[in-house]
């Protein structure tokens, strides 16, 4: 069964507690938290969105943290105080993701102009891997146009290299800026995807809601399922994708009528 919801990154700049909330009013169950302030990284305000969904009857799947953008410079740089710095400052993030259960925390990873080796980029996301596996949550590797991580033969260098040490989540928009189809990545993952970012693409637009584009949604669902995948595919598109909260609403009530054994 495929799990489908909204991601609160759709409603940026709204508050975050109150982006939880426009999840709550479309009807969907199943959502990411994207963390968009330091400040918000605190037990209290974690605590906060976890009793908001609960009352809701949300699942929290997984959070995304603001700091996606530094990753290069924490992770991937050559000077090595700043990666323990990191490292500290992403156990914190996996023990509060943790806490709230929420099972994935979503990373970019390091940028196409990063100089390390490739054998060292993958070290490195394999020590925040086991990381975050101690503090109770599984570290989603995403597909990142900007990234090294566009590209499906560095998703398979990751696999070859690292084995069970890896986990993706999926981002078709992503695929489409690096030039990619969906299939290529989900192919290029394998068994090791567990989370997607779903949305729409047309001829000039490679982001639109579900169902405001020609990308056959209901085809890759379904290959989706058949290839073993049995998590969530969340809508997220940009606040400028959509004119009105509605018109986001419908287009996760078509995905969730597109998913095999949800529909």
């Amino acid at each position: 069964m495929i799990k489908t919801g909204i991601s609160t990154a759709c409603f940026y700049p709204a508050l975050t507690e109150q982006s939880l909330g426009y999840v709550v009013e479309s009807g969907a169950k199943v959502s990411e938290i994207f963390i968009n302030a330091q400040q918000e990284f605190c037990p209290a305000f974690f605590d906060s969105l976890r009793r908001q969904a609960q009352e809701a009857g949300v699942e929290i799947v997984s959070v995304h943290p603001y700091s996606s953008g530094m990753e290069t410079q924490l992770f991937f740089s050559e000077y090595p105080r700043r990666l323990e710095d990191g490292m500290e400052m992403y156990r914190q993030v996996f023990s509060l993701s943790a806490g709230i259960g929420a099972r994935y925390v979503v990373f970019h990873g390091a940028y196409t102009h990063c100089r390390l080796p490739q054998r060292e980029i993958y070290e490195r996301y394999w020590r925040l891997h086991t990381l975050a596996e101690r503090e109770g949550v599984t570290l989603l590797h995403e597909n990142v146009a900007r990234c090294k991580s566009k590209d499906p033969q560095f998703i398979q260098g990751m696999r070859d290299y690292l084995g069970d040490g890896v986990r993706f989540v999926l981002d078709t928009k992503q695929a489409v800026r690096a030039g990619y189809t969906a299939a290529a990545l989900r192919e290029a993952m394998g068994p090791a995807l567990r989370h997607v970012h779903i949305s729409d693409y047309a001829p000039g637009q490679d982001c639109l809601p579900p169902g405001r584009g020609t990308f056959d949604i209901g085809g890759f669902l379904r290959s989706l399922e058949s290839s073993g995948f049995s998590g969530a595919a969340l809508v997220e598109v940009y606040r400028d994708n959509y004119r009105t909260r509605e018109e986001l609403y419908d287009s996760y009530k078509l995905l969730a009528s597109l998913a095999p054994n949800e529909g």
